[in-house]
């Protein structure tokens, strides 16, 4: 893991701070600790605050990133006269979320017996807003600003140039010198108030919107998603890319679902096994890669109580075979390929030798 982030790092000339996470004595090796600290070390390097976690369904990605916000938010609760309750904003992009979801748009209030449409901030721009607030009043008592989380589940789900709009500008160019004007910018900005929803006074936005320095951009997606061509070569090479493999963290993840070093162990390597197949020279013929593998999460319901058979056969049954067949969905010859991972997760005993069969990719 740690090679991994020194890698990602080295990319672009950073550095590591020194963290409790990269310390080589650490006991300690739980899916919590161990993906997570990656994503932390990751998240601490970037320069850019808009980061991407890529990877195969069931990787933890949204799990690790939950995680990691709501402890920070716990830390800086703790620790700074709390300008907020919530220093952090989670949202789930779809297929009908849109610029009024996100920046700002026309919302319905009634006034008596009228309804009106006035200007309110969407999720980003009400937490940017809160950031903003919270990184002038920080300047002006001369102390260190709170870091404020956006995190977005499911980032290429939405159509993101409408949902980002002008945005595109302030998630290269940060702070207030570098506003930008909105949609709506001629129209006063009304929100929550003592005395109900009201226009803001001292709108921190009135001259234009800016994206604060101590905003932090985390977004989750799977490769495999039909529509991850949304992202254009611009929106790209705004954010960091950081892919989190399901190998890699296959162990430590079962290990801490489970609590159990030996099953965790097993189950691991017939996972990883499972997955050498789907991205093999079996798997690459019908266009699979590692962006296929099955993640730890498939295994989440493992009852130990009962047998690794009978575990791995409901599992395979019920989660691991539907996906695999959805992947090769109109694609002749699959059965093989089918029957070569199920081998693979759950090996065949010869009932002459007891030792298992082997699958047409161990031959390969």
């Amino acid at each position: 893991m740690k090679e991994a982030v020194e890698n990602f790092v080295e990319s672009f000339g950073g550095e590591i701070t020194p963290t409790a996470a990269n310390n080589n004595n650490s006991q300690n090796t739980t899916e919590e600790e161990t993906v997570t600290a990656y994503i932390v070390e990751c998240i601490k390097a970037s320069r850019k605050k808009n980061i991407i976690f890529t990877g195969a369904p069931g990787t933890g990605k949204t799990y690790s990133v939950e995680k990691y916000v709501n402890e920070q938010n716990s830390e800086q609760l703790d620790s700074i006269c709390s300008y907020s309750s919530w220093y952090f904003k989670f949202v789930q992009f779809h297929g009908s979320y849109d610029y009024t979801d996100f920046v700002e748009g026309l919302r319905p209030i009634e006034r008596g017996d009228k309804m009106i449409f006035v200007r309110m901030d969407g999720t980003f721009k009400a937490l940017c807003r809160e950031a903003a607030e919270a990184e002038q009043s920080a300047m002006d008592e001369e102390i260190e600003a709170p870091i404020y989380y956006f995190v977005i589940d499911e980032i290429n789900r939405a159509e993101l140039s409408k949902v980002f709009g002008e945005l595109m500008y302030c998630f290269e160019k940060r702070g207030s010198e570098h506003k930008v004007q909105t949609q709506y910018h001629n129209l006063p900005t009304y929100g929550e108030t003592e005395n109900g929803i009201e226009k803001l006074n001292n709108d921190i936005f009135k001259d234009g919107f800016y994206v604060p320095e101590n905003v932090v951009i985390i977004g989750t997606m799977n490769d495999i998603d039909r529509n991850v061509e949304t992202f254009d070569f611009a929106l790209r090479r705004r954010f960091d890319w950081i892919p989190i493999k399901a190998n890699d963290f296959m162990e430590t993840s079962l290990r801490s679902m489970l609590g159990d070093e030996d099953i965790s162990k097993d189950l691991a390597q017939r996972a990883i096994n499972m997955n050498k197949v789907i991205s093999g020279e079996s798997g690459k013929r019908f266009g699979l890669n590692e962006d296929y593998h099955i993640g730890p999460a498939y295994f989440k319901d493992y009852d130990k109580n009962k047998s690794m058979d009978e575990n791995l056969d409901d599992i395979w049954k019920h989660n691991i075979e539907p996906i695999l067949r959805e992947y090769l969905r109109g694609k002749n010859g699959v059965d093989k390929f089918i029957d070569d991972c199920h081998t693979a997760l759950m090996p065949k005993k010869d009932t002459a030798t007891n030792e298992p069969q082997t699958t047409a990719e161990d031959e390969e």
